[in-house]
């Protein structure tokens, strides 16, 4: 029976050999994912070119996606010297739309539009939900909330917005360069993150397009809950979802 499951393997500095590539191939691997949020060029140039020769050894074509990036919103780090910051359930703070060092009373959000976006009632999720926190009031550069689940909160965690309808492009100006680094090395599919409808992947079109060269496919992933009430024309434009 044909085997329609593909199995992407993501690679690491654990993989970074072409024996250690051989043998996830023989094992069974189809697709080879880069994640350019990781690493310098040289070492995405370099995974690039194991993949191939572990190809060529193989005998096979094996397709690379490279991830890009997307608009990822990060709190801000810790203070210099500082471990985890203790945020208490039931207590109040500050938030900042900019990336200030986290306290216990003060937690700084890196996108600048946040105070577009969040309203008195609004939840913001950190650190892939340890800490959830209710917004009181918006005051222009500064809201207040209080915390309803609280934890040790580390430094540039992931934040979501649940129900915020997240503005800006799914490209920054990081994805950009990338598109244009993934398109000169012949890779044969864009990871496309955290896109919110078809003209996201338009957009990485154009820009891909611009960059000369075989064109790869787009690989939508669906993150956010725009992308997908917009699902269906997201699909019928892209080349694969996730």
């Amino acid at each position: 029976m044909e085997r329609r499951v593909k199995i992407v393997a993501t690679l690491g500095p654990a993989s970074g050999s072409t024996e250690r590539l051989s043998q996830l191939l023989d094992a069974g691997v189809d697709v080879f994912r880069i994640n350019a949020a990781h690493g310098s060029a040289d070492d995405r140039a370099l995974l690039i070119q194991l993949v191939r020769d572990a190809a060529e050894r193989a005998g096979r074509r094996v397709p690379i996606l490279f991830d890009l990036r997307g608009l990822k919103i990060r709190s801000g780090p810790l203070p210099e010297g500082s471990g985890a910051v203790p945020i208490a359930r039931g207590s109040r703070l500050r938030l900042v739309n900019s990336p200030v060092p986290t306290t216990t009373g003060e937690i700084g959000i890196d996108y600048p539009l946040l105070f577009d976006v969040i309203a008195e009632g609004s939840r913001i999720l950190i650190s892939d939900g340890l800490i959830e926190l209710l917004v009181e009031r918006v005051n222009g550069d500064y809201a207040m909330a209080t915390v309803s689940r609280g934890g040790q909160l580390l430094g540039k965690q992931g934040v979501t917005l649940p129900g915020a309808p997240i503005k800006g492009g799914a490209l920054t100006d990081a994805d950009k360069e990338d598109v244009a680094f993934a398109v000169g090395h012949g890779v044969d599919y864009l990871g496309l993150s955290f896109i919110n409808d078809a003209g996201d992947l338009q957009l990485a079109r154009d820009v891909a397009l611009a960059c000369g060269g075989e064109q790869p496919g787009l690989i939508a992933k669906i993150e956010r809950p725009e992308a997908l009430a917009n699902l269906r024309e997201i699909a019928g434009n892209a080349d694969g979802v996730m």
